[in-house]
């Protein structure tokens, strides 16, 4: 009998980032291989209905009081608020736990915290992805997130079956924060391989593109628009477009500071992937720290020849260098250098392209990981029916 699986996502459709766009191709990869997938979510927006399908993935949503976004400054709310979110995700998570077998949290929480509780009580193995790494590693963040945060990871580190770690980074982060290495799984990200083949490779990477949360305590935009500044006179019809929410205000100042980048950069907002994608040369990802980056695998997937700072998870998918071009974090100086020798040179942009693709189909494919993945489900669905007829 296929699993059963109840996905907890601390935020999901309409909501849509690199964690929910995994959340939600990865149900639908296991669905089509016959595993039982539904998603629980806080309703942040009231509008929202409680229950609907997206496209057949069935979404359940229950309400919260998030007093912290709406009284953020108050003194003395964030204890208060914490323990009426626990209550609303232990309720509801605990009414839909008898139709599942076991739980998948996506991104290590104060919320997933609260639904591994909900699974303890219910008797159901409870697995977490940890999305990102280094000094934003999800247990750190979330011990540094509150005065209860310390009790949170507790917690969480206490409940959860399995940790799905993406990159060696975060697997290496798990056994600093000691958690036995039996308890640890790695499970990189997925991408779904286009069916059509990359239109031939053009003779100038005129147009870079940034595809991302535009968040500068994440990516280094400076650096970024510090190397298309140098390049802009020099390489003819070079542009950049930033294509992604959050904060457009503060990126869009530090662009100011830049105006050859300023003159030929388009802050173009939220967009869709494929269709971005489609119109980019080459896709720059200035990061400063990762999980594993959605943007690299969805452009090396596609076909766009990949630029990104040297940092280890970067490093890792990029296979050190052979399926993209790494450059030396911070050094604007070096990016300039790896945008102007890939702008004339088509031959590297080809092999870049045809490395990338064929690393993606034997690492990163949605179906593999997915495949994958269902095997860790029947392992522990089946331990636990092994533990229930052993009580019996």
């Amino acid at each position: 009998m296929s699993p059963r699986v109840l996905f907890f996502c601390s935020q999901f459709h309409p909501t849509v980032g690199g964690a929910e766009r995994q959340a939600e191709q990865l149900a639908r990869a296991l669905r089509r291989r016959g595993v039982e997938v539904e998603v629980l979510t806080p309703r942040r927006d009231p509008a929202l209905p409680l229950r609907e399908e997206i496209g057949g993935l069935p979404v359940h949503r229950y309400p919260i009081r998030d007093w912290s976004r709406r009284l953020g400054g108050v003194p003395g709310i964030g204890v208060p608020n914490l323990l009426g979110l626990r209550r609303a995700t232990i309720r509801a998570a605990g009414s839909l736990l008898p139709r599942f077998d076991l739980v998948h949290a996506h991104v290590g929480s104060a919320l997933a915290s609260f639904a591994s509780e909900a699974a303890a009580r219910g008797g159901r193995p409870f697995l977490c992805k940890l999305a990102n790494g280094g000094p934003r590693f999800d247990l750190l963040r979330l011990r540094r997130g509150s005065l209860l945060g310390p009790l949170l990871a507790r917690g969480l580190v206490a409940r959860t079956d399995l940790f799905l770690a993406i990159s060696t980074e975060i697997e290496q982060d798990c056994l600093r924060a000691g958690i036995p290495p039996q308890r640890i799984r790695r499970l990189p990200n997925g991408v779904a391989l286009p069916a059509q083949a990359r239109p031939p490779v053009p003779e100038a990477a005129r147009r870079l593109l940034y595809l991302g949360t535009l968040a500068p305590e994440k990516r280094d935009f400076e650096t970024l628009f510090a190397a298309v500044d140098g390049l802009a006179g020099e390489l003819p019809g070079l542009r950049l477009r930033l294509v992604g929410g959050g904060d457009r205000a503060r990126v869009e100042a530090m662009l100011r500071r830049f105006p050859r980048a300023a003159a030929c950069t388009e802050c173009a907002g939220p967009g869709d992937p494929e269709t971005q994608l489609a119109w980019a040369d080459l896709l720059v990802q200035p990061s400063r720290s990762e999980g594993m980056s959605n943007a690299l695998l969805e452009a090396m997937a596609a076909g766009v020849p990949c630029v990104a700072s040297d940092i280890p998870p970067n490093r890792e998918l990029l296979a050190e260098g052979e399926a993209g071009v790494l450059y030396r974090a911070g050094d604007a100086r070096d990016l300039r250098r790896c945008l102007r020798e890939l702008y004339a040179s088509q031959g590297e942009r080809k092999r870049l392209y045809e490395a990338a693709r064929r690393r993606v189909a034997r690492e990163y494919d949605f179906e593999r990981v997915a495949e994958r993945l269902e095997a860790l489900y029947r392992e522990l669905a089946g331990a636990r029916r092994r533990n229930l007829g052993e009580a019996s």
